[in-house]
């Protein structure tokens, strides 16, 4: 009888695990209400992102925005995340920025730092 227990048990766990799909978000920040040389990153709740370190952007100079592609593997339907300019979070005390996905694979958001 335990081991009828254990089986259910095991059965009803691995049913509880969603499956991950694999998401390419490419970041877009406007730069142009930026001081001139500033660093750009992103922290955010899925690897490769972090909220204990940033992610760094490039900055274009030919279209005048900083840029990061990342991929992730996730099993929710949203990621959240927010911008750092020269060592300051966007939004200190407010809600982090949220994507919703779809069924598109590939997403790219174009922000402006501080503006929803």
């Amino acid at each position: 009888m335990k081991y009828i227990y254990l089986m259910l048990a095991a059965l009803l766990l691995a049913s509880c695990v969603q499956p991950v799909t694999k998401r390419t978000i490419t970041f877009t920040l406007d730069a142009k209400d930026l001081p001139p040389g500033c660093t750009a990153a992103v922290r955010g709740t899925d690897k490769p992102l972090s909220w204990k370190q940033d992610t760094p952007m490039q900055y274009d100079s030919i279209t005048g925005h900083y840029r990061l592609t990342v991929e992730i593997a996730t099993g929710f339907r949203f990621t959240e995340y927010k911008y750092v300019v020269n060592g300051r979070f966007e939004f200190p005390d407010g809600e982090s920025r949220k994507v919703v996905f779809d069924e598109q694979e590939k997403i790219t958001l174009a922000d402006t730092f501080d503006t929803r």
